[in-house]
């Protein structure tokens, strides 16, 4: 039984937020604000929520979905690093030091973009031309950080032998085996 070799980390709620962030940035993406400009920022208040859900979620759901899952000590991290250059970092079951440090990236620079965009239509704001700039350049880096995301879940993969990407669909992990960090 397939079962009885996994192990569950990602719960429902957690994997939702995720692929919905995902289809909200694509959307926002490839649904331009000048093109489609209600449809931009539906897609932008949609993204705003889905934010402030993680937040609270963060802090108060289950074990793999909190921030202290997310922040591991520098120490911690730098041990992780020389690990992986040498190919023998320790297995984490939940995010490791760098894709946690990663995911909080993330998760600010789409805070950024929705409070930029947010700004960019509030009243009197007008579209300032420096504030656009800034809103694009957010969401060029936002793609940018999305495409080596996606890189680092295909490396990881490949390297780990653990299909990351199922992982975020089911929730379920490769059972823990000696040494990983649960």
């Amino acid at each position: 039984m397939i079962r009885a070799r996994t192990y569950y980390v990602w719960d429902p709620l957690q994997r939702l937020f995720h692929w919905c962030l995902a289809i909200s940035f694509i959307l926002s993406v490839f649904v331009s604000g000048h093109q489609h400009p209600h449809l931009h920022r539906w897609v932008g208040c949609v993204t705003v929520l889905l934010i402030l859900f993680r937040l609270v979620y963060g802090a108060a759901g289950p074990h793999y979905a909190r921030f202290s899952q997310l922040l591991r000590g520098t120490k911690e991290t730098l041990t992780y690093i020389r690990g992986l250059r040498h190919g023998r970092a320790t297995r984490y079951l939940g995010h490791s030091p760098l894709s946690g440090l990663f995911a909080l990236l993330m998760l600010a620079g789409m805070a950024v973009l929705s409070l930029s965009g947010w700004l960019l239509g509030a009243p009197g704001e007008n579209g300032s031309a420096a504030l656009l700039v800034f809103h694009r350049s957010i969401a060029v880096s936002m793609i940018a950080l999305v495409l080596f995301h996606v890189c680092a879940v295909l490396w990881a993969s490949l390297w780990r032998r653990e299909n990351l990407a199922l992982a975020m669909l089911t929730g379920r992990k490769r059972q823990p085996e000696r040494g990983d960090v649960l």
